[in-house]
């Protein structure tokens, strides 16, 4: 066991200017390719991520004998990693045969949980016994619960739409036009209601340049730009979703939440 003093925390990330601004804030951070922070990534005891070690870190650097701790990122609403027989038909083989978790360097020793139910379909979507799910909650929900909570003072009734990821990464996304979305319209109810709706697409999915064009000039209507949604998602009054598993981290707030599938 060792004691916090005794941890040396580093955070690595594939955004070199990400992490120039966090070295100015006193964070330990490296880029992934950078000297030290290939050297911190093959000497680190433990590797934490949310999403894969080759997504989230360099994973030819990443050891066999580092332990390894998958945060994930939402709840599996959807079929993930090796219950997702859809879109990794083509590595149903390799799957079968043990190596597509070698071959991408994707093996985890545990993963969180936040209950039995999310345990159960986190052990066979990473292929994991049971006791190598723990239920600790999620981190990024502890939000919820700090005791610096502000919430929204600024008067106006703030709601996110957060629609989940849909096609392919760097997709361009339109819920919108297509669907009957009267911008003009929506704009000017929202103005009379003293309402603020900010749009939030998937971090892979790209708002289309239709709405990003309409954005520009929009009193109501808003994209969120924070780096980091967590950051903000206690301001907002209400949440609008649809199959993203973000309802069940906002559930936690007892605000409410339209779905609009």
């Amino acid at each position: 066991e060792l004691g916090s003093k005794e941890i040396k925390a580093i955070w690595i990330t594939k955004d070199r200017k990400l992490a120039s601004e966090l070295r100015v804030e006193g964070v330990n951070a490296y880029y992934y390719k950078s000297f030290k922070g290939g050297i911190y990534q093959i000497i680190a005891r433990v590797v934490f991520v949310s999403h894969s070690i080759s997504s989230d870190l360099h994973p030819s650097l990443v050891g066999l004998n580092t332990k390894r701790i998958q945060l994930w990122h939402g709840i599996p609403l959807k079929k993930i990693g090796f219950d997702d027989n859809f879109e990794s038909k083509k590595f149903q083989t390799l799957k079968k045969l043990k190596l597509y978790s070698f071959i991408l360097n994707d093996s985890y020793d545990f993963v969180i949980s936040t209950g039995d139910n999310c345990s159960k379909l986190f052990s066979t979507a990473f292929n994991l016994p049971l006791e190598k799910i723990i239920n600790t909650g999620f981190p990024r929900n502890d939000v919820f619960s700090c005791v610096h909570r502000k919430g929204n003072s600024q008067g106006k009734f703030k709601v996110i739409y957060m629609p989940t990821f849909r096609g392919r990464a760097g997709s361009e996304f339109d819920l919108f036009e297509p669907f009957g979305f009267d911008f003009d319209r929506i704009e000017s109810i929202l103005d009379e209601a003293n309402i603020e709706l900010f749009i939030r697409t998937h971090p892979v999915n790209n708002p289309s340049v239709a709405i990003l064009s309409k954005l520009e000039n929009a009193k109501c209507i808003k994209l969120s730009k924070a780096s980091d949604v967590y950051d903000v998602i206690d301001d907002f009054d209400c949440l609008i979703t649809d199959f993203s598993s973000i309802m069940f981290d906002y559930a936690l707030t007892d605000k409410p939440i339209l779905f609009a599938p």
